[in-house]
């Protein structure tokens, strides 16, 4: 008996057009998943970054990055997540800043969403630091301050590189590296935060950058030796200083009719006794 039935022409979808059908379909699950999630109510801060991110990501993939030329604006913009997402370009921006953090270091979901943006950003007011002009920035780079924050306001320090030290906070424990040029209010929580940084040397008043080896009490520069020198030059003019005043302190006794060599005699013993009770 013959089968009648017509035999297909047409090329069966390679396995190229099976992978692009899947991963389209993948997407398209994703944005749901996305949309849906963003709309639950309660949802924490660090939640909302993740998805915003992973949202921007995805459509960054689909369109290729944002850029802007002769011939137009190609690709995914910042600026474009945020209206689809109906989200303030500034916040949207605070929220991927964020997600990146939270992923490195995830003790900041225990914070407030303001407290982690000051953790991140080693600034007093994060907001106000992203609605700076992008010209004020890029001159802070070319100064060389780098990542480093510029200072503004009323502080009568104006653009500067910082001067950080090491603080510990007392019965906590908790440190941060803080600025110390007078009326400067920059501090950064987070120590690794502060590694790539530019600093002012505490021993010769040099520009270094930070690094781990730097992340000392009073950082300085990994080669400056000055603060040594100083240091030991200032201990030997109080060690001759000192011997000289004993000196000049026996011959004065001497003159006065004091035996010398017994008053050695009772400091001897004096000592002997302290360094018995210290030992005790």
């Amino acid at each position: 008996m013959e089968d009648d039935t017509p035999i297909s022409t047409e090329a069966k979808p390679g396995p190229t057009q099976t992978a692009e059908a899947r991963e389209g379909n993948l997407d398209r699950a994703t944005e749901i998943r996305i949309r849906g999630s963003l709309l639950r109510p309660g949802l924490p801060w660090y939640e909302r970054a993740k998805l915003e991110k992973e949202f921007h990501d995805l459509r960054q993939r689909q369109h290729g990055g944002g850029r802007s030329g002769g011939g137009g604006k190609t690709g995914w913009s910042l600026r474009d997540t945020a209206e689809e997402l109906g989200r303030p370009l500034g916040a949207l921006s605070e929220d991927l800043k964020l997600a990146d953090a939270v992923h490195k270091y995830p003790s900041l979901k225990r914070k407030h969403r303001k407290t982690a943006l000051r953790r991140i950003g080693g600034v007093e007011n994060p907001r106000a630091e992203l609605e700076a002009g992008a010209s004020d920035r890029q001159a802070a780079a070319r100064a060389g301050v780098g990542r480093s924050r510029v200072s503004r306001g009323k502080t009568g320090l104006g653009k500067h590189i910082h001067k950080y030290q090491q603080i510990k906070y007392k019965p906590s424990g908790y440190t941060v590296y803080k600025c110390m040029l007078p009326n400067c209010p920059h501090f950064i929580p987070i120590k690794e935060l502060v590694i790539g940084r530019p600093s002012i040397c505490w021993r010769c008043g040099g520009l270094f950058t930070m690094s781990q080896a730097t992340l000392l009490k009073k950082p300085h520069c990994p080669e400056c030796k000055r603060g040594r020198r100083e240091a030991e030059s200032e201990t030997q003019k109080q060690t001759t200083k000192a011997r000289t005043a004993g000196e000049k302190a026996r011959a004065s006794l001497a003159k006065r009719g004091v035996d010398i060599a017994r008053l050695d005699e009772i400091l001897a013993q004096i000592r002997a006794k302290a360094s018995k009770k210290e030992g005790e």
